[in-house]
């Protein structure tokens, strides 16, 4: 582009290939490049006759300063928002866990008393028809599976 010296595309270059904290580096070193700039631009235009000269000077180094803050504050802006929505993300996913884990819980409490009234089934089971009838070794049964599904359900929480 006409007018565009090789700080502004390396600056340029920067913004569009880099990532942003790249490219805040790259603002920053602009600054500094910038206030140097200045400060030889201000002892340059001294020796000349005009304070005109000075004046021009050191007004399109300020207005380059301050375009390239305006782009720091824009890149900072971007990376709270991105931040943001990452905490926001994290805080969900961590609500959702939680309710899982009280989902769990409640599970694990209906488990323990079906498992208490299995117990006392084949206990009345066992003392009326013996612990080797057919409805004693159903009851059985159901516990071993209960008894894994508590088990399962224990190593989740």
């Amino acid at each position: 582009m006409p007018g565009d010296t090789a700080k502004d595309l390396v600056v340029r270059l920067a913004f569009e290939h880099g990532d942003t904290r790249q490219q805040i580096s790259a603002i920053t070193n602009e600054l500094k490049l910038l206030d140097s700039g200045l400060a030889a631009s201000a002892a340059m235009a001294a020796g000349f006759s005009g304070t005109l000269n000075q004046a021009k000077a050191e007004s399109a180094g300020l207005k380059q300063a301050v375009g390239l803050q305006r782009q720091m504050v824009e890149k900072y802006g971007e990376a709270i928002a991105e931040a943001n929505e990452r905490l926001k993300k994290s805080t969900q996913a961590h609500e959702e866990q939680g309710q899982r884990i009280e989902d769990l819980k409640t599970k694990h409490a209906d488990l323990i008393a079906k498992k208490t009234k299995l117990a006392a089934a084949m206990e009345a089971e066992a003392k009326a028809s013996g612990d080797n009838s057919m409805a004693y070794l159903e009851i059985d049964a159901k516990m071993d599976a209960l008894i894994v599904s508590i088990f399962i359900i224990n190593t989740l929480i």
